[in-house]
């Protein structure tokens, strides 16, 4: 009796999952077939960068446009406290920025780096050295 529920369960899952999968093919298809489908791909992808290219200028604009050490210095110091503040708040993704454009303008800022990746995530940490790296790509585009 149990060799024929195992049998019945079993077929019913495969029938299930074989719905699913010609009901998934059928949606595929006709989205491809639309005749538009290939602009309204390219609109997506050139918005969304359009849209980074925005949000990384107008994150660049908050940078100290001289390099005198007194600027850089409260410029740093005023980051590192925003990202302290986003940490109390748990708005993660705003203190990783804060985190990331205070340590951006640090030339030794490896003893730093170290502390706080002893004290923060590794997933969080990991995005605030990515972000100092792209930063830091950008920072002689914006000092020229």
């Amino acid at each position: 009796m149990s060799g024929l529920l195992l049998s019945f369960t079993g077929c019913s899952v495969f029938m299930v999952v074989a719905v699913l999968s010609y009901y998934m093919y059928c949606l595929d298809k006709k989205r491809i077939s639309d005749p538009c489908y290939k602009s309204k791909v390219e609109a997506n992808r050139n918005m969304k960068k359009q849209q980074e290219a925005i949000k990384l200028k107008h994150r660049m604009l908050i940078f100290p446009k001289s390099n005198d050490m007194k600027d850089i210095k409260r410029f740093v110091f005023q980051e590192i406290d925003k990202a302290e503040e986003c940490m109390l708040r748990e708005n993660y993704d705003k203190a990783v920025e804060h985190f990331a454009n205070g340590l951006s303008l640090i030339e030794d800022n490896g003893k730093l780096l170290n502390n706080l990746g002893e004290t923060l995530p590794s997933k969080m940490f990991g995005e605030i050295e990515k972000q100092i790296q792209e930063i830091k790509k950008m920072l002689p585009i914006i000092n020229s």
